[in-house]
């Protein structure tokens, strides 16, 4: 099914530039990480430039049109993309993000999405090119937003934690917020609780 769509990727672009004109236009430079994917978070960004990096190995290997170099630039990735996912779910579990589970099963996808691409490579340039693409403009792509959500929904705790913990301080409810909330926000009431 990957291989499917990746021929029908190259076919569209042969539609478009011309058959002759495909190589040039897939590999005319070098893949980078857009800033508007920058979580924020420097261990997962440091982990997404280094997959951006062996991606750029891949494409370099589809350019010169060899499948053995690219099988191997592709297991590369693939090896460090499953390490990635291993700290990032943990990372996630300690943080208790609340997506976690969808998040590990959008990873295990795209593993099974990768080895499949491994096993059935094309052998023509043009279609290694394509499938270059694909890894970088899909596959990544959609990790890549993937925890920007995680990023996003950090920020958006952080500002609600600091919203309730100066509403709290004045007196103040925020919704939801119930009186017995409010009493426990106070450190004597908490430890009166506690006593309890």
């Amino acid at each position: 099914q990957k291989l499917i769509h990746i021929k029908f990727v190259y076919t569209a672009l042969c539609r478009t530039f011309g058959p002759s004109n495909v190589g040039g236009c897939l590999g005319s430079r070098m893949y980078a990480l857009n800033e508007s994917f920058v979580t924020g978070i420097e261990s997962i960004d440091g982990e997404h430039h280094d997959l951006v990096a062996l991606l750029n190995r891949v494409d370099v290997a589809a350019n010169q049109g060899d499948v053995e170099e690219v099988r191997s630039a592709l297991e590369n990735f693939r090896r460090q993309l499953g390490d990635h996912f291993v700290e990032e779910e943990l990372y996630l579990s300690i943080i208790r993000y609340p997506q976690l589970s969808a998040h590990a099963a959008q990873h295990a996808e795209t593993l099974s999405s990768v080895d499949a691409l491994i096993s059935a490579l094309p052998s023509g340039r043009a279609e290694l090119q394509a499938l270059s693409q694909h890894c970088f403009h899909v596959l990544l792509h959609a990790v890549l937003a993937m925890d920007l959500h995680v990023a996003n929904w950090q920020r958006s705790s952080a500002r609600l934690a600091r919203h309730v913990h100066h509403a709290t301080d004045r007196g103040e409810t925020y919704p939801g917020q119930t009186g017995e909330d409010i009493a426990i926000s106070d450190p004597a009431a908490r430890i009166a609780t506690a006593a309890e």
